[in-house]
């Protein structure tokens, strides 16, 4: 069983499942949604996934017809996302976990529409002084 939360901790969550892949999507849609680089994501069934704190706080925004994307009215994160096309599946957002997933197969969408300078970014494993 995994757990996680938004980022004010007001919004909880447990899911009893484990995904078996992650997608980092460089797409300029869930750029955009998610203010990053990337999102992560991964499908799960809705019946695994539960709701444990803060359901009053979820909103959603409606990103194009039938996809919503809940995040927390409190602290903005988004959380996970679902589509009335696919009713039975739930995205949700890994970095959102407090556990780690056991081997997930990690897949890379859209790198064509990462920007340009993302290719060449240096690494760390911890930021320089």
């Amino acid at each position: 069983m995994h757990n996680g939360n938004c980022l004010c901790g007001q919004v909880s969550y447990e899911l009893n499942a484990e995904p078996d892949r992650i997608d980092l999507c460089h797409c300029s849609v869930c750029r955009k949604a998610h203010g990053s680089v990337l999102s992560a994501g991964a499908s799960v069934p809705a019946g695994a996934f539960n709701i444990l704190t803060g359901e009053a706080l979820l909103h959603y925004f409606e990103s194009s017809p039938g996809k919503r994307r809940y995040f927390c009215r409190n602290c903005g994160t988004h959380l996970f996302a679902r589509t009335t096309a696919n009713p039975d599946v739930v995205r949700l957002r890994v970095a959102t976990l407090n556990t780690d997933l056991t081997h997930p197969v990690v897949k890379t969408l859209h790198l064509d529409s990462a920007p340009h300078w993302f290719a060449d970014t240096v690494q760390y494993q911890v930021p320089p002084a």
